[in-house]
């Protein structure tokens, strides 16, 4: 999902999102996506909607008409950190770093801050990492992506 005045393959220099990597050495320009297009709709648009008491939950859809959905393919194989178990134990031996990385993968918008320190240590841990994955909050076993524009690249080299 993508504002419409963007390309379906543009990056964001300023997205305060989930993990994002605007805390790393040097910054990185994001981009957010959903392995199913339910994923994207709810990670990137809509990942702070909770019902509250009622399973029906009404959404203006005036706030989203300005928006669209892209399909993305990869020109080449991208490395990313897989925050999903059983995965994520390859990125840590630390128990409780795996409990962080799980709850923040899950945390309400106002944890970001922390997500964005933790997307940040992990890029400078592994420098050849070009983006993090974890289930997604909204969609069960789906998974959420975030990719970064490779370190000391100028323009985004994955995306097609």
């Amino acid at each position: 999902m993508h504002p419409t005045k963007y390309g379906g393959d543009s990056f964001n220099a300023h997205t305060k999102g989930r993990f994002s990597g605007i805390e790393a050495d040097p910054p990185r320009e994001m981009y957010y996506a959903g392995t199913t297009p339910e994923c994207a709709l709810w990670e990137v648009t809509l990942r702070d909607v909770a019902p509250s008491g009622n399973p029906v939950v009404s959404i203006d859809a005036a706030l989203y008409s300005e928006f669209q959905i892209a399909r993305v393919q990869l020109k080449r194989d991208t490395p990313v950190l897989d925050l999903r178990p059983p995965n994520i134990r390859n990125l840590s031996e630390v128990r409780e770093r795996w409990n962080e990385w799980q709850r923040l993968s899950v945390a309400s918008e106002r944890e970001y801050p922390r997500t964005h320190e933790v997307a940040a240590e992990l890029l400078a841990a592994a420098p050849q990492a070009e983006g993090l994955m974890w289930h997604s909050r909204q969609c069960g076993q789906d998974t959420t992506i975030v990719m970064s524009v490779p370190k000391g690249a100028h323009e985004p080299s994955s995306l097609g």
